[in-house]
């Protein structure tokens, strides 16, 4: 019933729902299974058009952030093993000046 009042309202709606009902009717006109790893896995269970039997394999890491967070651990590792101490990542937060994104999301990560 929530599917059809949000189309016939012109809404997108999100319904999750456990692994168990992906054989069951739904009038959703897109029903997606999603399943984490190193890869994101998304089956497309119900779709316009033709079924698509293979599914779409998505990063879950963004190259550029994979490498930044690399980097991050492989700093961390020879810190400590030097005795050295980590610093704060948000003690640096307010004299760099980070223009892109994922330069900030590096950042608070730490």
């Amino acid at each position: 019933r929530l599917q059809l009042s949000a189309a016939r309202l012109g809404q997108l709606l999100w319904v999750f729902r456990p692994c168990a009902a992906s054989r069951q009717a739904s009038p959703a006109p897109l029903r997606l299974q999603l399943e984490g790893g190193q890869a994101l896995q998304v089956r497309i269970l119900k779709r316009r058009g033709p079924p698509l039997p293979q599914a779409i394999e998505l990063p879950s890491c963004q190259p550029l952030l994979a490498q930044v967070l690399a980097a991050q651990a492989e700093r961390r590792r020879a810190l400590q093993g030097n005795g050295a101490a980590v610093p704060w990542p948000g003690a640096l937060a307010h004299t760099e000046r980070r223009d892109h994104a994922l330069d900030r999301l590096a950042l608070a990560a730490g």
